[in-house]
């Protein structure tokens, strides 16, 4: 491998949910509010993050949304989409 560049690694392709899921997390919310704006429960919500994890082999959340970002699987505009469909205000991020 040259001195600089990325390893290439094969991850497996992240569910629309998963990603919304990712992103929301990103944002910067807990499990208990993803699950309220999903309407899903927080058992749910806990699941696929063990999914994101492993298709990602991520550690955690925060190792799962470096990687997410690092390969171009998330960005400002897929956040400023899901802010705009679920109706998201820019203030309530950490809540």
């Amino acid at each position: 491998m040259n001195r600089g560049s990325t390893p290439t690694i094969s991850y497996k392709v992240l569910t629309t949910r998963e990603l919304e899921i990712l992103l929301l997390a990103a944002m910067g919310y807990k499990s208990k509010n993803i699950a309220k704006i999903l309407f899903v429960s927080v058992a749910t919500i806990k699941k696929t993050y063990g999914n994101i994890y492993l298709k990602l082999d991520a550690k955690n959340k925060t190792n799962a949304v470096a990687i997410a970002i690092l390969h171009k699987m998330i960005d400002i505009n897929m956040i400023n989409h899901i802010t705009a469909k679920y109706n998201l205000n820019m203030e309530d991020y950490a809540k």
